[in-house]
């Protein structure tokens, strides 16, 4: 520092150069963790897919942008039929490599735009933007019949298993996401109830439509 000012800047001007990308390089470091950290708040650790967190998130980010545009938007309620069955027959290992599959079947049927998450045991949920009832309905059909189709590959066992899904889908500008939510779980039930593996519509009269899908 006694050598003059000029030198002193200079030697100022080398500890930053040299601390600059070190510091650049922690902050990144930090920022990744901080990201990988908020993934792990909003996925499923068993599937990969959303949580029930991530979902919230997500969901209702959807549902403001769907009253802003005023376009079609749809809920899907679903789970696996007689779950319990397969773990207490198979054991919670078999079970977990169920829903791990189950989750990867169906998210191959779904698109980019569309939300998937597990939010209970081998229950899921599905929001459909931009469908209307007809859409959705076609599409849960599809979801019903490739699980049925699908043969699940365990370590020890070959499995089928069905789903059944209940499809709810907002008509009016009062109407919440949860209320929705609502309407989709009251579907599924209904589905459930009346025999498994089909998909029942809520609609807007409250009485429910209920698709039978024949077994091939």
């Amino acid at each position: 520092m006694l050598a003059g000012t000029v030198h002193a800047f200079s030697y100022l001007f080398i500890i930053i150069l040299v601390t600059g990308p070190a510091f650049g390089f922690f902050w990144m470091v930090s920022r990744h963790l901080q990201y990988d950290l908020q993934e792990l708040t909003l996925k499923d650790q068993l599937t990969g897919i959303l949580n029930r967190r991530g979902f919230d998130s997500l969901a209702h980010r959807e549902f403001l942008k769907r009253n802003k545009l005023k376009k079609h938007l749809t809920v899907m309620m679903l789970d696996i039929d007689h779950f319990k069955k397969i773990n207490d027959n198979f054991g919670h290992h078999i079970g977990d490599q169920i829903l791990i599959e189950f989750s990867t079947l169906i998210s191959q049927c779904l698109r980019p735009s569309d939300i998937f998450a597990r939010v209970a045991g081998e229950e899921f949920v599905i929001v459909l933007p931009f469908h209307d009832e007809s859409e959705a309905v076609n599409k849960a059909k599809q979801l019903v019949k490739s699980v049925e189709l699908h043969l699940f590959n365990s370590d020890q066992y070959k499995i089928r298993v069905t789903t059944s899904i209940g499809v709810a889908s907002i008509h009016s500008q009062s109407e919440t996401l949860d209320d929705l939510l609502l309407k989709a779980d009251q579907a599924l039930y209904a589905s459930k109830n009346s025999g498994r593996n089909q998909v029942t519509l809520f609609e807007t009269n409250t009485i429910m439509h209920n698709f039978i899908l024949a077994t091939n």
